[in-house]
C-alpha cells in the first residue's frame, strides 16, 4: 500500500481524528502553561512591574485578572495529572507579589 493511497476506512478515520484531538489538547496544556509563565517573568518578576502596569493603563486589571483565570484553570486541569508542574507553577506563583485591583480597575500592589 503506498503512502499515497487515500484512506477511506471510517475505522481508519475515526483513530486519526481520535489522534488529532489528543495532539489539540496535549497541545493547549502546554500552550497555556507558556502563556502563563511568560506573563509571570515579563510582569510580575520584572524589576519595572510598576511601569509595565502604566504602560499597559486601562488594560492592567483584565490582564492581571486573565493571568488568575488562567492558573486556575491550569491548577484545576492538571492537578492530579501532571502534579509536579502543578507544584512548580504554585512554587513560582508563590513568588510573585500581589496586586489588587480596584472596583474602577485601577490596580496597584497590595501592602
Amino acid at each position: 500500500m503506498s503512502i499515497f493511497n487515500e484512506v477511506n476506512s471510517i475505522e481508519e478515520q475515526s483513530r486519526k481524528k481520535a489522534e488529532r484531538i489528543k495532539f489539540i489538547a496535549q497541545n493547549f496544556s502546554k500552550q497555556a502553561v507558556r502563556c502563563w509563565e511568560e506573563m509571570h517573568e515579563t510582569l510580575y518578576m520584572s524589576a519595572n512591574r510598576e511601569e509595565i502596569l502604566d504602560f499597559l493603563g486601562e488594560d492592567a486589571s483584565s490582564v492581571i485578572d486573565f493571568n488568575e483565570e488562567l492558573f486556575t484553570f491550569i491548577h484545576e486541569s492538571l492537578s492530579g495529572k501532571q502534579q509536579s508542574l502543578v507544584d512548580n507553577l504554585l512554587l513560582k506563583r508563590s513568588e510573585q507579589p500581589d496586586f489588587e485591583v480596584s472596583d474602577d480597575g485601577n490596580v496597584s500592589r497590595s501592602p
